[in-house]
């Protein structure tokens, strides 16, 4: 399912498939190459909270997930 929802543009997102994702975002380790740890803190605390997300925040969630499960290389 996350696969089909990587391909959706963000404002296209179901209600279910943004709180899917949420779940899964937080599911791993994210890294802080894109985002500052106190970003990465403040959105994990919004979560939290249960606050909406915005597109935009969504979208750096999605790019941080996606580099924690590929790794670094050199």
């Amino acid at each position: 399912m996350i696969c089909c929802i990587f391909q959706k543009n963000i404002p296209a997102l179901t209600e279910n498939e943004k709180e899917y994702l949420l779940r899964r975002m937080f599911s791993c380790e994210l890294h802080t190459n894109d985002l500052s740890l106190t970003e990465i803190i403040e959105l994990r605390e919004k979560k939290h909270r249960g606050e909406a997300f915005t597109d935009s925040e969504l979208r750096d969630l999605i790019v941080q997930y996606g580099l924690a499960w590929t790794g670094e290389s050199s």
